[in-house]
């Protein structure tokens, strides 16, 4: 049995959790995000008309019942050129400090899962972490680079 679950929380949970699960996302904002409150109402609302998937790791062991090691978000974009739709891993945050491996793994093979029987041909995300980086790197993924500039 795996030390920890994977799996897609309802938008009516995310919202009657959503003190916890905000700041899990408003902590996991890129450093080019804004971060005010009307940000976080923003995300409040693409959770509640599951705009946003929120997906909660939790540890199997009874010790821990009700611990969140950590959260994912994500949400499926559509390229208007292309019609490409890819489902974009939007945060991660971790509670949990280093997750094993197996967790990534598992969580990236029901992502996977949940796009395809959505239409996205990828799995994407963009990050500032060599962390989630290596972690990338170590479940397969091509690395790129993103260039940000304010307007």
């Amino acid at each position: 049995m795996s030390e920890y679950k994977f799996y897609r929380a309802p938008a009516i949970f995310a919202e009657k959790h959503w003190d916890i699960i905000g700041t899990y996302m408003m902590n996991a904002l890129p450093a080019f995000a804004d971060r005010d409150e009307s940000v976080r109402v923003s995300l409040l609302e693409a959770v509640v008309k599951e705009i946003i998937q929120v997906w909660i790791v939790i540890p199997t062991a009874p010790a821990r019942l009700g611990d969140i090691a950590a959260i994912f978000t994500t949400y499926i974009a559509e390229d208007g050129i292309t019609g490409e739709k890819k489902l974009v891993v939007y945060t991660v945050t971790s509670n949990a400090g280093n997750l094993k491996p197996s967790v990534y793994v598992e969580g990236k093979n029901k992502l996977i899962a949940y796009g395809k029987g959505h239409g996205c041909t990828k799995l994407v995300t963009t990050t500032e972490s060599d962390i989630i980086i290596e972690k990338a790197r170590h479940l397969g993924g091509k690395i790129h680079h993103l260039a940000v500039w304010e307007i």
